[in-house]
């Protein structure tokens, strides 16, 4: 399941270091679980991460680990995606966050409600803000 659902520390570092263009940038990880990106972003670069999970348990976990490893560079909000205001953010990270709602029979657990029919919406939503995010960058 990890390799289809968690990304890498190696790939984290990676991803962190570009989406961090600038000191303070705001990088929203869409789909943050317990907040394995954000963390390591925060622990490798200038960034200020912001993890979105509407899962609890994962939610309240981050939550519990940022603060272990005193990182104050970060933050986890309890949501759904469509709540979010993404021109908040400077950049966007999403590593299969909706793959389990096109595909079930891998889902992380059953403490949400999974609809393959609103994925499309919310790809587009998420792959539209991102354009946006790459265009300001230049």
């Amino acid at each position: 399941m990890s390799e289809i659902h968690f990304t890498p520390v190696e790939v984290a570092k990676i991803a962190a270091a570009y989406l961090v263009d600038k000191p303070g940038a705001k990088v929203l990880d869409i789909g943050s679980g317990a907040g394995k990106f954000c963390m390591v972003g925060a622990a490798c670069t200038n960034g200020f991460f912001t993890g979105v999970e509407r899962r609890k348990n994962l939610f309240l976990l981050s939550e519990i680990l940022s603060k272990s490893h005193s990182l104050v560079n970060t933050d986890f909000i309890h949501a759904d995606i469509m709540e979010i205001e993404f021109p908040a953010f400077n950049a966007i990270y999403f590593f299969n966050s909706f793959y389990e709602n096109l595909f079930q029979q891998d889902a992380i657990d059953d403490s949400v409600k999974l609809d393959e029919d609103r994925t499309p919406f919310i790809l587009n939503l998420c792959g539209n803000n991102c354009v946006k995010c790459l265009s300001a960058r230049g």
